[in-house]
Formats: structure tokens, C-alpha cells, sequence
């Protein structure tokens, strides 16, 4: 892929991702893997998985791995450019309207409507996530295992409010357990 296209595809996400990032989650796979094919799913996992365990947005850490992949250095630069303008140019324009329209219940019910969009997009997300996971290993017992050690996230997070950061190095050490003992 050229660096020009590079540059356009993080553009097309740039504009079309909604909902923070959780929402763009799913755009990246969408765009990056299904249309365009720039990585696998599998390539796509691993990049989200080690976008989401260093500090700073998703999103970006997301855009400067693959534009590395695609590009070196030049791609995550480009890629992170393409991804950052049109957040940049429509943020100050959504600051700008927010504040004009914050009491038009037109506008609240926009909100309100693209909320419900970003929590279905983190749904098909997480769905595609887990599916894609728990059918590479083809192992009934993986399945229950990634399972459980999903649940037992939520619980810490939700319920418990542990840090991320723990839950993350938990889930690492469970994975690495299960690992030595099944193989697999």
C-alpha cells in the first residue's frame, strides 16, 4: 500500500469513527482487515491487544502500529496523521456547535442516538473478538477458559474496580498458566 493511500485510508477511519475508542475499534477492523485487507484478523488482534497494553489511546497506538507495519516509520507517521485530522478539525467545530445547540433537544436526542450506535459497535466488536479467539484454538476447554477469564475481568474491573492494569497482568498469568498445563 503507498504511503498516499495509507495516509487516505486513516483519513476515511478519521471521519467515519464515532464513539471514542472502543468505536473505532471495530471501524479498524472493518476497514483496515475486511475492505481494504492492509492485515489479517489475526495481525489485527495482536495489534489491538498491544495497542490496548501501552499508555495512550487506543486508537493512536493502534494507527502507528499498523502504519508501521505497512509503511516503517513513515507509515505510522502518515497513518497517525490521517487518523488525527479530521478529529482535530471536528472537534473544535463540535465544541463550537455543543455549545450553540446544548439545550436543543434535537441535538440531545442525536446524542442520545449515536450512544446506542457506539455501544452496539463495542458489542459486534467484542463478539467478533471472541469468536475469532475462542475458534483459532478449536478446543472446547480454550473456549471455557477464555470464558471464565473474560467473566472474571468484568468482575474485577466492574464489581471490584481493580485496576486495568492488574486485570490485564492477571489475565497475561492465566493465559501463560493454561498454557503450561495444556499446551495449548
Amino acid at each position: 500500500m503507498s504511503i498516499l493511500k495509507l495516509y487516505l485510508t486513516f483519513l476515511k477511519i478519521g471521519f467515519m469513527m464515532f464513539g471514542g475508542a472502543y468505536g473505532g475499534v471495530a471501524l479498524f477492523k472493518q476497514v483496515l482487515v475486511d475492505e481494504y485487507g492492509v492485515i489479517s484478523t489475526e495481525n489485527f488482534e495482536e495489534t489491538i491487544s498491544l495497542a490496548n497494553s501501552v499508555p495512550g489511546p487506543i486508537t493512536v497506538n493502534a494507527a502507528l502500529m499498523i502504519g508501521y507495519r505497512t509503511g516503517g516509520l513513515t507509515g505510522s507517521i502518515v497513518s497517525l496523521l490521517g487518523l488525527l485530522t479530521p478529529s482535530i478539525t471536528l472537534s473544535f467545530t463540535a465544541i463550537a456547535l455543543s455549545y450553540i445547540l446544548r439545550e436543543n433537544p434535537w441535538y440531545r436526542a442525536v446524542i442520545r442516538g449515536i450512544t446506542l450506535f457506539v455501544i452496539a459497535l463495542l458489542a459486534v466488536t467484542f463478539i467478533d473478538l471472541f469468536v475469532s479467539n475462542v475458534g483459532r484454538s478449536g478446543s472446547l476447554s480454550r473456549a471455557i477458559f477464555s470464558t471464565l477469564t473474560i467473566l472474571v475481568a468484568i468482575f474485577l474491573l466492574k464489581i471490584i474496580k481493580t485496576p486495568t492494569l492488574a486485570v490485564m497482568l492477571l489475565g497475561v498469568g492465566l493465559s501463560i498458566t493454561y498454557y503450561v498445563l495444556t499446551g495449548n
